[in-house]
């Protein structure tokens, strides 16, 4: 009977680990995504770089310019895992700050987003389609 009770318990730590690994996808997705993002009312070209941090988390950086090819740069950071392949994450830049969520397809090869100021009013659209390696 000390058998099938030790047997049960094995076959719950592998699926408990499992599952962990498959929580884990965020790690994956070094690099850089480059897409359009909505910005003053019209689209702009966004640069989105993202990084995971060895301790586990996952940062970023992100620039686009506005008409008159004036550029803009901010921060990604505080992302949390909030469902499937999703990260909601705050953004800030020297408007404000806000919450940004980055859905990612399965390959990690792009991202469906949305972002919004604070407090949180309308979301606007914010996408990308990996570049390449993350760059500064």
């Amino acid at each position: 009977m000390i058998r099938p009770a030790r047997l049960l318990l094995v076959a719950v730590v592998a699926f408990a680990g499992a599952a962990g690994a498959q929580d884990a996808w965020w790690r994956g997705l070094n690099g850089r995504y480059v897409g359009p993002a909505e910005s003053g009312g019209k689209s702009a070209t966004v640069t989105t770089n993202l990084r995971t941090e060895p301790g586990g988390g996952v940062l970023g950086t992100f620039a686009f310019a506005e008409p008159g090819n004036v550029s803009y740069s901010g921060t990604i950071d505080s992302c949390i895992v909030s469902g499937q392949l999703t990260l909601r994450c705050r953004w800030v830049d020297r408007y404000g700050n806000g919450p940004v969520e980055l859905t990612f397809r399965p390959d990690l090869s792009s991202f469906s987003g949305k972002w919004t100021g604070t407090p949180e009013t309308s979301w606007r659209r914010w996408d990308g389609a990996r570049a390449g390696p993350a760059g500064n």
